[in-house]
């Protein structure tokens, strides 16, 4: 089941600046009757038929907070105010809820609710919360094509949906921020960083050589789907253009790279002249102040 986190540190500001006796304040929660409120993961309270509870929270802690019903889901953030006698009133922006569930051919998949994720299905036993309406709803499995459709569900019904999800084109993709760095250890571009891009998860063998094909770097590592990151130190390498390569899912994508250790930037000088300057300020604010 899915809960939706409420974080309350806006309200410990509030608290804090109308709070007057005994490092107590008072809140009230207002929702549909029959949601339950938790504090810190325990359950706190259930709203009543009145549509509100209240609850009295000491101040110097810091709480999580979230709402969870079986028939209502938490759109949007929370509306809190403050009123004038010192409480602090939390409207819980409920609606009423249905259930998801998917039969595919590939599991997990996840939801999305126009636009918005709502969670993940891990069998056809499982399902998810959304709001009730009409919505449109996007079905998706890494290493899969989307399933897009259109969906009407009503309060508290439990609907499943058929799909029969797609393997996805692979993709390979090699994002360098910069393709030029100086191993010269001035802090300033000391390492090249590589992302690489997989539209699955796949095993990958990468490869950095020089123009003449000797090669300074080879390994095999795993990608996940989605960016992943590396970085090459350069160690052993003179100076000169090398040749990025990476091998997976059947592509190869190269892309040019640049050793370069004459950009020495004095970067690491300024950064801890900055420091020794900080630290004697405060030093000297300190025994001003004494």
């Amino acid at each position: 089941m899915k809960k939706v986190i409420i974080l309350l540190m806006l309200i410990l500001l509030v608290l804090l600046s109308f709070s007057q006796e005994n490092d107590k304040v008072t809140i009230v929660f207002v929702s549909q009757p029959g949601v339950n409120v938790y504090i810190n993961g325990s359950f706190i309270l259930t709203i009543g038929s009145s549509g509100n509870a209240t609850f009295s929270f000491s101040l110097g802690n810091s709480y999580d907070i979230y709402a969870d019903s079986d028939y209502y889901i938490q759109i949007g953030d929370p509306l809190i105010t403050t009123t004038s006698d010192g409480k602090t009133v939390v409207f819980l922006n409920m609606k009423p809820a249905a259930w998801i569930g998917v039969i595919s051919n590939v599991y997990p998949v996840e939801i999305f609710v126009d636009g918005v994720y709502y969670g993940t299905i891990e069998s056809e036993d499982d399902m998810v919360k959304i709001p009730a309406g009409v919505h449109d709803i996007i079905i998706s499995s890494t290493g899969y094509v989307d399933e897009k459709l259109s969906l009407s569900i009503s309060w508290k019904e439990e609907k499943y949906v058929k799909v029969t999800l797609k393997k996805a084109k692979p993709e390979l993709y090699i994002i360098l921020p910069y393709s030029e760095f100086s191993p010269n250890g001035d802090w300033d571009k000391d390492e090249l960083e590589i992302k690489i891009y997989a539209s699955q998860p796949a095993t990958a063998t990468v490869l950095i050589k020089d123009l003449g094909g000797k090669i300074y770097m080879e390994k095999q590592v795993l990608l996940s789907a989605g960016v992943n990151e590396f970085k090459w130190d350069g160690k052993g390498a003179p100076d000169g253009e090398y040749v990025l390569q990476v091998s997976a899912m059947g592509k190869t994508q190269e892309r040019r790279v640049t050793v370069t250790r004459k950009n020495y930037t004095y970067k690491k000088e300024i950064i801890f002249a900055t420091l020794g300057l900080f630290s004697a300020l405060v030093i000297a604010a300190f025994f001003l102040l004494k």
